[in-house]
């Protein structure tokens, strides 16, 4: 689900060989340097959960540091709010935008 289908992480172009990075490509940057192995995936928000606009996904590692992954597919600028031992933090999204953020 998301904006984009299924793909590879690269495309090549059948006639050049050019190599372009795809979208994918592009988010999963986002996931593999932090979300480490044995990762638990805490929760995924929908739709349901934020505005429509909004995908976020939160990890807990291994050494108890989180991972979170946010995107907004609006034109405008959206923010996510964050609790976390009674501390809060807010999360400015620009447009089409794709935010990492661990704590």
């Amino acid at each position: 689900t998301g904006d984009f289908e299924c793909a590879g992480l690269v495309e090549i172009h059948s006639r050049t060989g050019e190599i372009t990075p795809s979208v994918q490509y592009h988010v999963f940057k986002h996931f593999a340097p932090y979300v480490k192995r044995g990762a638990a995936l805490l929760h995924c928000y929908t739709n349901k959960d934020l505005p429509s606009n909004i995908t976020c996904v939160i990890f807990r590692n291994p050494d108890n540091s989180y991972v979170a992954v946010m995107s907004n597919s609006a034109v405008i600028p959206a923010s996510v709010q964050f609790k976390l031992n009674g501390e809060y933090l807010r999360v400015l999204l620009r447009p089409k935008a794709i935010v990492t953020i661990t704590f």
